[in-house]
């Protein structure tokens, strides 16, 4: 990331649209070489702490809170998330969005039900999965942070003789993978991409043009499928 925003400054660029590292601890003290060129810059899909800078991305809070209170009603009580580094904005905010909406249902949602993946992908989703098997913890829901360690999740479940959703019910994050790619069609939410692309194209425009730009929440959609129980 560095490297390529170095790059932008020595083309002269106009504006810099930047999706955020998915990386704990990180500081990108390097964005301050875009403030000194008096070069633009503008957030999707998340953003730094750390620095001062308009952010387009889905109303996460809103979209967990809908699955939360479906899966709920289905007869989930006992609640995991799984997904990268806490610290990173998005996740931070898909925490606390899972512990308010369970707690507004008089459920709880305690530090050590955020499940962390070193990478967020099948594999690592699969052996997180099977480790809490081992270890016997007691859960009938999870929220994987996207399709991929979705599926992770779904093949240890199954493997272990687990039946979805009857026994636990999963979901994921996105909807960017066709949903007949796994055996059962799994319950998600849909982030518009388009609209959040063209919001923050809309918004460095309106920086470089030296208009005001504000943060962008876009609504996301919670798709039901196969992997959370009919209610």
């Amino acid at each position: 990331e560095r490297e390529m925003i170095e790059q932008f400054v020595s083309f002269r660029a106009d504006g810099v649209i930047l999706y955020p590292l998915i990386k704990d601890g990180h500081d990108p003290d390097y964005l301050d070489i875009l403030r000194k060129n008096d070069i633009p810059l503008a957030f999707l899909g998340g953003y730094y702490l750390s620095t001062e800078a308009p952010h387009c991305m889905s109303n996460l809070s809103e979209a967990i809170g809908e699955l939360v209170r479906h899966m709920h009603v289905g007869g989930c009580r006992r609640f995991l998330y799984m997904g990268s580094c806490r610290t990173v904005v998005s996740n931070r905010i898909k925490a606390q969005a899972m512990r308010d909406a369970l707690a507004d249902l008089d459920c709880s949602f305690a530090e050590d039900d955020y499940i962390f993946l070193e990478h967020t992908n099948f594999d690592c989703a699969y052996r997180a999965t099977r480790k809490l098997l081992a270890a016997g913890r007691d859960f009938d829901a999870i929220v994987a942070g996207d399709a991929y360690s979705g599926f992770g999740v779904y093949q240890a479940l199954t493997e272990a003789g687990r039946q979805i959703p009857r026994d636990v019910a999963i979901a994921h994050m996105d909807n960017l993978i066709k949903p007949d790619i796994c055996a059962l069609r799994m319950t998600c939410v849909e982030q518009n991409v388009q609209k959040i692309a063209a919001s923050a194209v809309q918004m460095l425009d309106d920086l470089i043009a030296g208009r005001p730009a504000r943060d962008a929440l876009i609504p996301a959609k919670v798709i039901l499928r196969d992997s959370t129980r009919p209610v």
